[in-house]
This record gives structure tokens, C-alpha cells and sequence, in this order.
């Protein structure tokens, strides 16, 4: 839980109302998740930049996650370096290889493999 933002707090960082917040949600904009009836937004999909506040890619990305997919296991997917994602010759996580501008399918790739394990 405290590595996610309630409705107001994701608003608050998008600087957004929470009807915005909800339609991007809707739209795959966001990804979040239900905890004790409470709607919960994971901080890793935010950005430090204020003209960029969301990870690209997230809808598509959010997407790959198995219905079954627990929101600590996403949180580990997300926060762990991955060998197959290296920046700089360094392993890097899928929020620092996002953050990086980097593409997407290799982040769906290692779900799939992960999905058939």
C-alpha cells in the first residue's frame, strides 16, 4: 500500500481533478488496482517530470499483465532489473528502461516468458 497513491493523490501529482484521473484510467492511461474497496494507483508509473507525469507505453504494457497477476508481483516485475533490459551495459528495471524512452516489446516479451513458465 505504500507503494501506491489513493484517487486524490494521483491527482494531486497529475495536477489533474479526480474525473480526469478516473477517464484516464479508463482509457488505459493509468493502471490501478482495488485494496480494501479503495482504488490504488502503483507510484512506480509516475515520473518525476511534470510535462511527462506517466511511464509511456503503460496502457499496452499494463495490458500484458496476467488477470491473475498479483499488484506486489507487478510492483516486483516493474521495480527488479531485468538482464534482457540493459541500459548502458547495466540491467535495468522496466520503469528505468521507460523512463529511458526505451521501447516496450522487450517488457512484453519477458511477460510472455514469464506467463509460460
Amino acid at each position: 500500500m505504500s507503494a501506491s497513491l489513493t484517487l486524490e493523490e494521483a491527482a494531486d501529482w497529475l495536477d489533474a481533478g479526480t474525473a480526469r484521473v478516473l477517464t484516464h484510467l479508463a482509457s488505459g492511461d493509468l493502471f490501478a488496482f482495488v485494496c480494501d474497496d479503495e482504488l490504488r494507483f502503483p507510484a512506480w508509473q509516475f515520473t518525476d517530470d511534470p510535462n511527462h507525469p506517466v511511464l509511456d507505453h503503460l496502457s499496452t504494457l499494463a495490458g500484458a499483465f496476467d488477470d491473475d497477476m498479483h499488484p506486489t508481483s507487478i510492483l516486483g516485475f516493474m521495480t527488479t532489473p531485468h538482464p534482457y533490459t540493459r541500459i548502458h551495459g547495466e540491467p535495468a528495471t522496466p520503469v528505468e528502461w521507460l523512463t529511458a524512452g526505451r521501447g516496450v516489446q522487450p517488457l512484453l516479451e519477458l511477460l510472455e516468458t514469464r506467463r509460460l513458465r
